[in-house]
């Protein structure tokens, strides 16, 4: 039987926040607090943002939101995303084709054990044809966040193959 690292450890590992290096923002989001000695450094940036490269992962303030993480920029207190964390390389493979994971993984030198998969998230208002609003949320799965855990590193990766949107509706 294989060991598989649950996708809350790999993100525990990211998230946890020690009392030392805790530093509290207000985010667009509420009032969050930060692990800085768990900082993922991004050293190409992301896509758009080349000139912000070091960010934590921390959970929206009321954790009302599930599964959804904030990723928050230390350089910008301005600068948030909201994150679907996908864990795992098999995790992850409900959403994009493991081979695609493992080729990205392998062309990144990560290691298989310390790789955690996340997705930007947008949240878009709608309106139906009755007049009622409502909200869809989609994930960019063409360009997802690898990260490695062990050394607190990410690349946004791109998939060149056209099966991967930027905008994939997930409800």
């Amino acid at each position: 039987m294989r060991n598989i690292i649950s996708a809350d450890i790999v993100i525990d590992r990211i998230i946890a926040c020690e009392e030392n290096d805790k530093k509290q923002i207000m985010s667009r989001f509420g009032l969050i607090k930060i692990d800085l000695s768990k900082t993922i450094l991004f050293n190409n940036g992301l896509l758009g943002m080349v000139d912000k490269m070091s960010f934590c992962l921390a959970n929206f303030p009321q954790n009302t939101y599930g599964n959804f993480k904030v990723l928050q920029s230390t350089e910008d207190d301005n600068l948030s995303f909201i994150i679907l964390p996908l864990g795992s390389i098999e995790e992850a493979s409900h959403y994009i084709n493991e081979v695609d994971l493992l080729e990205a993984i392998n062309y990144l030198n990560i290691e298989k054990e310390n790789v955690s998969i996340l997705l930007i998230t947008s949240v878009h208002q709608k309106i139906d044809e009755e007049g009622n609003k409502f909200s869809q949320i989609s994930v960019n799965m063409k360009a997802p966040l690898i990260i490695d855990s062990l050394n607190f590193t990410g690349v946004q990766h791109v998939f060149y193959n056209d099966i991967y949107k930027t905008q994939h509706i997930i409800t």
